[in-house]
């Protein structure tokens, strides 16, 4: 054991508790990293008492430093490494089977929570104060899952699956359902959006002529963008019959927003058939409409992979990437997720989900969407095999990543807003 592990061990030994509730990024970082390391030198110190002298600690503790300011606490710890691709910085993702060895970094969501049936509830029995998240398994019952961690199930309206313009059927529960204040969830249904109150159980349906997959709400969660193959619509769900606001342009890619964003125009982040590079849309009032070209994202995209998700000035959405990380191959693209501003369509940080080596449990095709932003500097995103999901943090500042918590398997999910109290 050298000088400088002893060092480090005692250091740890001497940090303060945490307080219990941490609200900034840079305090969920330290509180994951502490978390970890502690049960390492409970261990490592009684291995200590027995293999150093008494005047060898006591030499040692005289000639140690300052402990490290609450900056140097918060330097990157958790980074799995980087990688350049076409002059952009990409950090690289672990494998599947070691994603449970990254920090936890706590929020209101248990630890893990699997889906039972039996503890159900009907939500117009017990409806929520708010939900902190919506899921869907396989038997395609849409669970709440309130702050009080306890699951209701939707009883009040009953959902079709939702067939796209390609032919393929998708449940009904999309990442972006549930309102960013946790009191509303959407569902495209055929020729209508169906809104459910969580608060009340009661619903109400958005007659529109046309087909709808996919709803993405506004910060203010009283406004949402539903997406149409020929054009999408904006609706206001507190007035009498939920009125059509307008119609947009474009059809797909519009941009959830998080409860934290300022009022903005609806926005998309799109492809152009044409010249296949990414391009954003900003829709103002009417129908005018302002693109912005992002270029050379082609050559790190492919093509997109869910919803995208604004956060102030930023946007996070994943994608597939022809990238593999230099670890092995196997067909088909990897995922990346890429986080850009959205007023100079530039990349600020880049995640590869690199294609598997032989031998090792592959990600699903499209298997790490991003869900959300935990908070300004921090995205939300699964980590999906045949026989896992997980949610996952990751920290655009540093490159971090951490672990959420373990989801049931093969199954879809809406989160709300699960940092703070």
């Amino acid at each position: 054991m050298t000088d400088e592990h002893i060092r480090e061990l005692f250091r740890e030994l001497a940090e303060p508790v945490p307080p219990p509730r941490v609200h900034t990024t840079a305090g969920l970082w330290q509180r994951a990293r502490r978390r970890r390391r502690r049960r390492r030198v409970g261990a490592a110190a009684a291995a200590l008492a027995l293999a150093v002298t008494t005047v060898g600690v006591l030499d040692l503790l005289r000639s140690m430093e300052p402990p490290p300011t609450a900056s140097a606490q918060s330097a990157p710890g958790s980074r799995r490494g980087t990688i350049e691709v076409d002059g952009y910085r990409v950090d690289v993702a672990p494998r599947p089977n070691d994603e449970v060895r990254l920090p936890r970094i706590p929020t209101r969501l248990p630890d893990s929570k699997t889906v039972d049936p039996s503890t159900a509830v009907p939500l117009s029995a017990e409806p929520v104060t708010e939900a902190l998240a919506l899921i869907q398994p396989d038997n395609d019952v849409v669970y709440v899952l309130g702050a009080d961690h306890r699951l209701r199930h939707l009883d009040t309206v009953s959902l079709l699956d939702v067939t796209d313009s390609a032919g393929g059927v998708q449940r009904p529960l999309d990442a972006s359902s549930l309102s960013p204040d946790g009191r509303r969830a959407a569902f495209a249904q055929p020729n209508a959006v169906v809104i459910v109150d969580l608060t009340t159980g009661a619903h109400q349906r958005v007659r529109h002529h046309g087909r709808l997959e996919n709803v993405r709400w506004l910060s203010d969660s009283t406004r949402l963008v539903a997406e149409g193959a020929d054009r999408s619509v904006l609706i206001d769900v507190t007035k009498p019959a939920a009125p059509t606001l307008g119609y947009l342009d474009g059809g797909f890619d519009w941009v959830s927003e998080s409860s934290q964003s300022p009022m903005v125009n609806p926005t998309r982040l799109a492809i152009d058939p044409h010249s296949r590079e990414p391009e954003l849309v900003d829709q103002g009032p009417g129908q005018t409409a302002s693109a912005q070209p992002l270029p050379r994202l082609g050559k790190v995209i492919s093509e997109w992979s869910g919803g995208g998700w604004l956060h102030g000035s930023r946007i996070a959405r994943s994608a597939h990437t022809p990238v593999d990380g230099g670890i092995g191959a196997r067909s088909g693209p990897g995922d990346i997720s890429i986080v850009l501003g959205s007023t100079t369509g530039r990349i600020v940080r880049a995640l590869l989900f690199p294609f598997e080596a032989p031998g090792i449990q592959p990600r699903l095709r499209s298997c790490c969407p991003v869900v959300g932003w935990l908070d300004a500097s921090t995205v939300l995103l699964l980590s999906r095999t045949p026989t896992t999901t997980r949610l996952l943090a990751w920290d655009i500042d540093y490159g971090r990543l951490g672990f959420v918590t373990e989801l049931p398997a093969n199954a879809n999910f809406a989160f709300g807003t699960i940092t703070g109290p």
